[in-house]
């Protein structure tokens, strides 16, 4: 059996920018603006919160952002994968069960997604999946208790 050294190539990778995607014109120089920093800055867009929330789910990670959604939904699933089964281990870490990390990761980002899509408020009725989540992957109670001290109450 090969190991496959030499074979395979890791790339660092950085999300692009909107502009660097090509989805929006770029209306402030970041060249003229560092020539001059105390410039007026103006601009505008027509790129609404419903497409930049579309922009922000694609990732913006170079070869991703134009596949089909499942494509893409797949590819960002095997990058989280990653995180849990190579990237920690690399930097020493310890993942006895690596899908106990990515179930949280998960839930982080639907309860992101419910603050974007839903609003505030679902967001934050979500949290406790969070809770139930982390708690039951560490096997432990929760650690998002009332504190028992009330908080001092600011005189006016």
């Amino acid at each position: 059996m090969h190991s496959g050294a030499g074979r395979v190539l890791s790339l660092r990778m950085r999300p692009m920018s909107l502009f660097e995607r090509g989805i929006v014109e770029s209306s402030v120089s970041f060249g003229k603006l560092l020539m001059n920093p105390k410039q007026q800055i103006t601009g505008h867009t027509d790129f609404d919160l419903a497409n930049y929330c579309r922009a922000i789910a694609r990732s913006g990670f170079p070869g991703i952002t134009e596949k089909p959604a499942e494509v893409t939904q797949e590819l960002l699933d095997s990058y989280l994968r990653l995180i849990a089964d190579r990237d920690l281990p690399d930097y020493g870490a310890t993942v006895r069960r690596p899908e106990a990390l990515r179930r949280p990761l998960g839930t982080i980002g639907r309860v992101t997604a419910a603050g974007v899509y839903c609003g505030v408020n679902q967001a934050k009725k979500s949290v406790s999946a969070i809770q139930t989540n982390t708690s039951a992957a560490r096997g432990c109670q929760s650690g998002w208790r009332r504190n028992a001290t009330p908080r001092p109450i600011r005189q006016q």
